[in-house]
Parts: C-alpha cells; structure tokens; sequence
C-alpha cells in the first residue's frame, strides 16, 4: 500500500518547483501524491501575488485539517497549517530571496513568522550546507541537507556535444578562459567573482538565468538545450564559498572549480571550508577525518588545499589549455526516497487510521 503525502502543484520552472518534481518522481513508485493548486503561478501580475495567493488557498488547507498522512511543503501556507499537521511536515526550503519579494512589505513578516513556525516540523529540508547554516542561527534544528539532482541521461547526452561547436555559438575565441559563475541573480557572488576577474585578458565571466542584479557581461537567458551548450563550451567553473559544496564543472585533464578565499578568521557565522576539491567525485563525507576520501587515504592527486583565491594566472595554471579540456562532468543524483520514508514513517506514528481523501475540496491525487 502506498504511502498518502500531500505537497502543491509541482509546477513551474523555478529551482524549488523543479525539486520538488525530482520527489515527485523519485518516490512515485512508493508514494502516492495529492498535490494542492499553487494559485500564485496563475496570476499575470506580480504585485501582491503570494497575498491572493494565500487568501485563495485557505480553503483548501482547511480542508486538510482532518486528514492524516504526511506533508511536504514549500509554501508559505504552511502558516495555514495546524500545529498538529506541522508536526506531520518535511518542509523545503530551497532558496529565499527576500529582494525579490512580490507583496513587501508585508511579505517579509510572513516569512519571519514562517520561520519561527518551522521548528514544529518533522525536518526541515534544504539543498545546501549554506542554508542549514542560515536555518540553524533561526534556531532551528532538524535541518537535513539534500542536494539538487542532475538528470544523468541529461548529462550524458550533453557529454557529446561537440565543444568546439559549443564555443563558436557563443563566441568564444579558442584561445579564451570560459568562466562560469553561475545564474546573475541575487546572494550566488556573482559580482564578486567578475570584479575578482575584471581586466583580465582573454577570461571571460559567464552568467545564466534570469539576471536580476544586471550583470553587465556575457550573460545567456537560454533555453535548456542551449544552457546545456553553454556550460559545455566553459572551461570552469567558479562559486563563492557557502555556494560552492556542490561538485565543480570541470573536464578531462587538470581543470579545477577555484574558491574564493574567505577573510582572516572565517565569514561571521559561516564556517570555514577547509578543504576544496578539484576534479570530479564526490567529496569526503562528514565522519571520514582529515585527509580521506571516502576513509581511504587521500594523496593529493588533483586536489587544492585550502581556499583558493580566483586569479587569472592560477586559472591559467590550473586549466594548462589542454585540448579537448572542458567537458561537462558528473554530478550529485541525490534521490530523497529513503529519508521522506523514514520521516512518513514518524509522522504516521502520530496519526489516525486513515480515510478517503478524494471528497476534499481542491486536493488532487496522483492516480499513481
């Protein structure tokens, strides 16, 4: 029998729309999902959106307040909740732009008091170290971290792409350092990652996205095809500490994902990352000790040690230019199965018998 978790809509291109699809699709085997209408992605104008949003969607949370099963949100209606369905709850947060706000200024106090409520969720989860971080000094403690997936039939595919094409379709010399930086959006460093490099000959920062903090330099809103393009024809890739832990985009050879270095004595309240790797796999985990990968000694082979500073000569260095360098690597396939089944397993523990679901008003099933 499968499990019953109610999440909203994944619809939508957004990072934490996409997320919650990669669950969607990686436990529909074992889950069966009833998802709730996200009436935010219906409105044409921006102003107030997540307001309308949520006075149309109260209808359709109470509806849920007599049911059991888990929940998994990533919506501020999660103030809509009961405590009682909070403590059946994985919440998601994936991001959280507070100068991209739709409904400031009374949106910001919603989120303040969304994460004073999230401490009355089974988990908390989030994508990266950086956001456990920001979730732990709010005094919140069952922080997981689980990061983005890539598609690998995706990644494979783009691996034949042919990368001297790849550059010529955005113009970039063959003798040029294709620097990406990521998407140009608000709290990724973007801009300091292109002030660390500006001036520099024959380095060229690369952004993607949406562009909300005006990046002024070769910048793709693509389609995915073309992004997957783009990112082929880079030679390396280059984030900020704190949005650096996922694995580099790097090729064959000795290509490398620098780090900027942080100050002396650390970023306040961020920890330090001592230990950066270059090249792809998977970093040490947690519990290996210095020196390990994976609990087998590390030699050194194709490592940095220690923060990197971003310098045009040790991009050079590091990249050595040789040819056919700059492919497109692997990356994490982190699958969250087995935790949202541990914690469904919790919740249910603490639930009633269960009951049809199909009269609730605005709810719908996967049919799975």
């Amino acid at each position: 029998m499968k499990r019953i978790v109610y999440s909203m809509e994944p619809v939508g291109r957004t990072g934490g729309r996409v997320y919650l699809r990669m669950l969607h699709e990686a436990t529909a085997d074992d889950v069966e999902w009833r998802t709730v209408p996200d009436h935010k992605r219906t409105y044409r104008v921006r102003r107030w959106r997540k307001l309308r949003h949520l006075a149309r969607l109260a209808p359709s949370i109470r509806a849920l307040h007599g049911t059991t099963g888990t929940f998994v949100w990533d919506d501020l209606s999660l103030l809509l909740f009961t405590p009682e369905m909070r403590a059946r709850t994985v919440f998601l947060l994936h991001h959280y732009e507070p100068l991209q706000h739709d409904s400031a200024p009374v949106e910001a106090m919603l989120w303040e008091h969304l994460f004073r409520m999230l401490p009355q969720c089974a988990a908390v989860v989030c994508v990266a170290p950086y956001w456990a971080d920001f979730l732990r000094a709010r005094g919140i403690r069952k922080v997981r971290v689980i990061y983005n997936a890539f598609d690998m039939t995706e990644v494979e595919r783009a691996r034949g792409f042919d990368r001297a094409e790849c550059r010529a379709e955005f113009d970039l010399p063959p003798d040029a350092i294709g620097v990406y930086a990521g998407k140009a959006v608000h709290w990724k460093g973007t801009e300091e990652v292109s002030a660390a490099l500006a001036g520099a000959p024959m380095l060229r920062v690369i952004t993607s996205g949406s562009n909300t903090i005006g990046f002024d330099g070769a910048h793709y809103n693509v389609e995915r095809e073309r992004y997957l393009r783009l990112l082929c024809a880079c030679d390396v890739g280059v984030f900020l500490p704190g949005w650096g832990g996922l694995e580099p985009l790097c090729g064959r050879g000795p290509t490398a994902r620098p780090a900027l270095p942080d100050p002396p004595g650390g970023r306040p309240g961020r920890p330090r990352h001592p230990d950066r790797s270059a090249g792809p796999g998977p970093r040490p985990p947690a519990d290996a000790g210095p020196g390990t990968r994976g609990g087998a000694p590390d030699r050194g082979q194709g490592r940095i040690r220690g923060p990197v500073p971003v310098r045009p000569e040790l991009l050079r260095q590091r990249l050595g230019r040789p040819a056919g360098a700059g492919r497109l690597t692997n990356g994490y396939a982190c699958v969250a199965v087995s935790f949202l089944a541990a914690a469904s397993r919790r919740a249910s523990t603490r639930s009633r018998p269960s009951s049809s679901m199909d009269s609730n008003r605005g709810v719908r099933s996967s049919g799975r």
